[in-house]
């Protein structure tokens, strides 16, 4: 006679795992629109957290593409010299990343981490225009400052 209740074997640790995997929480999470401030003000102080947040929220790298080019068009006088200024930005990130080389950050984290140092940097400088309207000495210094901001997270980050 067989019993009415079936006996399974003991969980096993592999087994306990995949049920934990299955309860957590994926761990690449969107990013809010109330952590935007925060995130700019740890970005640019060169916070671990804040920076690596930015590399791993879902949205990120949109959101930082977008702020980058307000900040920028903010800090620049025109719409040619915002695109002039953006490729200048992108070509000085992408070529000291080259010479440099960190280990574990590529060209996409790369870009993706200036285009948050570059709205860190542009924002403030953008009051600048107010004493030079039409020139694009603010947006040359704030782009200046982005890049050694962005040296400085990735040295002491990654």
């Amino acid at each position: 006679m067989e019993s009415l209740t079936r006996s399974e074997p003991p969980a096993t640790g592999e087994d306990v795992s995949r049920q934990a995997q299955k309860v957590r929480p994926p761990r690449r999470v969107f990013l809010r629109l109330r952590e935007i401030p925060l995130l700019l003000v740890g970005v640019l102080r060169a916070d671990a957290a804040a920076s690596r947040r930015v590399l791993g929220a879902r949205r990120g790298g949109r959101i930082g593409l977008f702020l980058g080019i307000a900040a920028l068009r903010l800090a620049a006088p025109g719409w040619p010299a915002t695109a002039g200024l953006a490729a200048l930005h992108l070509a000085a990130t992408l070529g000291i990343g080259r010479l440099r080389r960190p280990g574990g950050l590529g060209s996409y984290q790369r870009l993706r981490l200036s285009l948050w140092t570059g709205t860190s940097a542009l924002l403030p400088v953008a009051t600048l225009r107010l004493a030079w309207p039409d020139s694009t000495l603010p947006a040359l210094i704030g782009l200046a400052a982005a890049q050694l901001i962005l040296e400085r997270v990735v040295r002491r980050v990654f």
